[in-house]
């Protein structure tokens, strides 16, 4: 995947609120922004191609923003990769809102629906 520059749907200020609650060690000093669904098509596996490339990382940012202009997402400590198992993370991942407001929503241990089901469909 090429860069492609900076987000335009988040701020400096917005991915510094972010990085304040990502672990230490998954940590980078620059966000490499791999796949934009109004360019590149709203494919799942796109992005799960996309992502390969960065498969080594420690972490990745996936945020959208809905048609009524809320921005949210999710911070994973893992690349999304197609697998049998459905689910990636851990009890680092965290869910978040830039707009209408900025807030983190971390791993509560209070219910088991902590992990996100990502597949993609069998040929």
């Amino acid at each position: 995947a090429e860069y492609m520059g900076p987000s335009t749907l988040i701020t400096d200020s917005d991915s510094e609120f972010l990085f304040q609650s990502i672990p230490p060690v998954a940590r980078i000093t620059k966000l490499v922004q791999f796949f934009i669904a109004s360019k590149q098509g709203y494919s799942l596996k796109t992005l799960y191609n996309n992502a390969l490339q960065y498969k080594e990382s420690k972490g990745m940012i996936f945020y959208i923003k809905s048609t009524n202009g809320n921005i949210f997402g999710e911070f994973f400590n893992q690349v999304f990769q197609t697998s049998e198992a459905n689910y990636i993370g851990n009890d680092d991942s965290f869910v978040f809102t830039i707009l209408p407001n900025r807030q983190i929503f971390k791993y509560t241990r209070v219910n088991t629906v902590s992990y996100t089901h990502l597949t993609l469909p069998k040929k």
